[in-house]
């Protein structure tokens, strides 16, 4: 009941409850100037006469009514104070779920919680594999990330949800770095999502990012990223990684629960930004294969890093079945999105 209460005040604009502030306002200043009628007689016109006589009729009115009014003006009043508080203190979450149905709460200790969720497992499933299939599915996210950014109710910002790599590195870059989002995690072995410690909390010493780079004569760049696992060169294969550049960032520690804080994401994600586009200026990269084996936190973060105007083109891809199966160009349009690894490799062939 408390719950529906408050989303249904957060859905009451803003405006009608400072339309009534306003009328309540201007009719307490008229009462205290007191408005008489005495001497209307003074008066040889019609229409003064009249409004003189409104006046007295909406008197007459307004004293059988005045307890009413005074209980609605202060409702009203306490209502904007609240919606106010609300707004501050409330928090907007995107949720979206690609991995069959999730039951797992969400955790905040917001005064206020609104969530827009979405599943996309039962149109995954359906398809069974059909890869090129995907690409109306980043046209489903891309909608659901751009109505998300299109109803802000809230100060606050969130992500939640377990889908695969490729589609949550897409809702972070379609979402864009302007707007603040903070981000949740669902351990291992728990069922409720919680916001990592936000990015003024130190947690102490976390694990460093090691990077190795193998550079070559090619405009081409494999980007491996562990923190869950390691991403092995056997992996990496079909990108022709002995022909091409190839860098690699792993955590010192590795482990599903291994990232902790903004704090920390925001670190690892300058390395991965300046190594990477040392590169990309060094060797004039056009493309980027990126694969990565870490939190969906991260992931989304890092979406949220990448720019179409200043970054090559980035290709993100999905493990599954022991190889990367499939990707997902993350600046192209959805219907041309979905990059099948070994089409890619043979296009590259018929452009040299």
């Amino acid at each position: 009941m408390w719950q529906r209460f408050k989303k249904v005040l957060v859905n009451i604009d803003m405006k009608y409850l400072l339309g009534i502030a306003v009328l309540g306002i201007l009719v307490i200043v008229m009462e205290k100037l007191s408005i008489s009628t005495q001497g209307i007689d003074a008066f040889n016109s019609d229409s003064i006469t009249d409004i003189f006589n409104k006046i007295k009729d909406a008197q007459i009115i307004y004293r059988k009514i005045e307890p009413i009014f005074y209980t609605i003006f202060i409702i009203d009043i306490i209502l904007i104070i609240f919606k106010v508080r609300l707004k501050k203190q409330g928090i907007n979450i995107l949720v979206v779920n690609g991995l069959g149905k999730n039951n797992s709460n969400i955790m905040t200790n917001y005064l206020y919680e609104e969530k827009a969720e979405y599943d996309i497992s039962d149109i995954i499933n359906k398809l069974n594999g059909y890869y090129e299939g995907y690409s109306e599915i980043v046209k489903d996210i891309d909608y659901y990330a751009k109505s998300f950014m299109n109803s802000k109710k809230a100060n606050n910002y969130a992500f939640a949800g377990i889908l695969q790599t490729p589609f949550i590195l897409r809702l972070g870059y379609i979402v864009g770095d302007e707007t603040y989002f903070k981000l949740f995690h669902k351990k291992r072995y728990e069922d409720t999502f919680k916001l990592l410690k936000d990015n003024k909390t130190y947690i102490g010493n976390y694990p460093e990012m090691n990077i190795e780079r193998e550079l070559k004569e090619s405009n081409e760049l494999i980007v491996s990223i562990g923190t869950t696992f390691k991403i092995t060169k056997e992996q990496l294969k079909k990108f022709d990684i002995n022909k091409n550049n190839y860098i690699k960032f792993e955590t010192t520690d590795m482990g599903y629960d291994v990232i902790e804080s903004e704090e920390q994401i925001n670190y690892y994600k300058k390395i991965i930004f300046d190594s990477i586009r040392e590169v990309c200026r060094e060797k004039n990269i056009k493309t980027i294969h990126l694969c990565m084996a870490t939190s969906v936190a991260f992931t989304f973060a890092l979406g949220q890093g990448f720019s179409k105007n200043y970054d090559p083109k980035v290709i993100i891809y999905n493990y599954e079945n022991q190889e990367y199966a499939w990707g997902l160009n993350l600046f192209e349009k959805s219907e041309d999105s979905i990059i099948i690894p070994q089409n890619a490799l043979e296009e590259q062939v018929k452009n040299i």
